[in-house]
């Protein structure tokens, strides 16, 4: 498996410093995959009107899924209340989440002011066959009229399969409260009887961003390892919509074939 490890270094700039523009930073090349270590973000602008701080967040788009780049993550003052950070001028912070881009996938960054000067240092490898990093994205919601309740699955480990986990970003992209609870269990298990793993309430764009190492085994007639994102809201508010942008990284690992 050929293995590079590499740097980008860009200076972006914007047009307008009263909204967000989204930025390209990486594309996955066809055949490869991508593990992101870090991406700095230091906020050079030379703007002199005293609006000089930044916005900024993390954009993504799985190409096997989705045509456009959704919200990935957000430098936050606050992460359950949503609360965007700034970068003043001068300032720099570092992203040190574990990130994986697929065959074509894109990292986006989203800015409010000009001259923000981006780095990036990551691997890119062949895509393995026994072995490969990947990852998943997901804009999960549903509408319900009787009532907040949701469900989706964020990660099911196949027959023949491990996959080791060692990322997960949950975002809560709607104008209400909501309460996420993530659950790990096998496929028949009810849902009811998958175990929390944590349990928050989230208020618009509140996020978590949670790096722990999950097992999770694919196994015979249903004893599938998987994970579960769960949630509930208040409907008084007439909120009859909710779900959540999710994200998960993680280790796919074959189990060789057993000869009798």
């Amino acid at each position: 498996m050929a293995t590079q490890f590499k740097n980008l270094y860009t200076t972006l700039s914007t047009s307008s410093s009263t909204s967000f523009e989204t930025k390209d930073l990486l594309t996955c090349p066809v055949g490869k995959t991508i593990l992101v270590q870090t991406v700095h973000h230091h906020n050079s602008t030379t703007d002199t009107s005293g609006n000089n701080s930044s916005m900024h967040a993390l954009y993504f788009r799985d190409y096997s899924a989705y045509s456009s780049a959704s919200q990935l993550s957000a430098y936050l003052t606050n992460a359950l209340a949503g609360s965007y950070g700034t970068i003043a001028k001068g300032g720099s912070i570092t992203n040190r989440y574990p990130l994986v881009l697929e065959e074509n996938d894109e990292l986006k960054v989203r800015i409010s002011e000009p001259n923000q000067d981006i780095s990036l240092a990551y691997v890119e490898m062949d895509t393995g066959v026994k072995q490969k990093y990947r990852s998943r994205f997901s804009r999960s919601t549903i509408t319900t009229a009787s009532g907040g309740t949701f469900a989706a699955n964020m990660l099911l480990a196949p027959q023949g399969t491990t996959y080791i986990v060692n990322f997960i970003m949950v975002m809560n992209p709607w104008a209400h409260t909501q309460n996420f609870r993530l659950k790990i269990g096998g496929l028949t298990d009810s849902v009811a009887a998958k175990k929390t793993l944590w349990d928050y309430d989230f208020q618009q764009n509140g996020q978590i961003v949670w790096q722990q190492a999950i097992v999770l085994n694919g196994g015979d007639l249903g004893a599938d390892d998987q994970l579960i994102l769960e949630s509930t809201w208040d409907t008084d508010d007439s909120a009859s919509s909710g779900g959540a942008y999710f994200y998960v990284s993680y280790l796919e690992i074959k189990k060789p074939d057993i000869r009798s």
